[in-house]
């Protein structure tokens, strides 16, 4: 199993389009990746326009399945100029049982 956790920092009056788009991309992530495990954005409480990621995959292959995914890549062209600075992107590995 392996999980991602990121941060993104979203322009100031762009966070009702960048919720749209992750919101269509869970959807997808959803119903097209059956090892994506947990895949949810959130707003980040009392910090404006910082959102957060969480992911869990079965396994490094489903996380690169993820990564190559065609609807992925479609939303991260959109994301991408709502953004102040690159995603901050963080590969975990679970500790203790499960």
């Amino acid at each position: 199993m392996v999980y991602l956790v990121g941060e993104l920092s979203v322009r100031a009056g762009a966070e009702a389009d960048f919720e749209a788009v992750v919101a269509e991309l869970m959807r997808e992530v959803r119903a097209n990746e059956p090892e994506a495990l947990l895949y949810q954005f959130a707003k980040a409480r009392g910090r404006d326009g910082v959102y957060c990621v969480v992911e869990s995959y079965a396994s490094e292959a489903a996380l690169e399945m993820h990564m190559a995914a065609p609807h992925l890549r479609a939303a991260m062209e959109k994301i991408a100029p709502l953004l102040t600075a690159r995603p901050q992107i963080e590969k975990c590995d679970p500790v203790g049982a499960l």
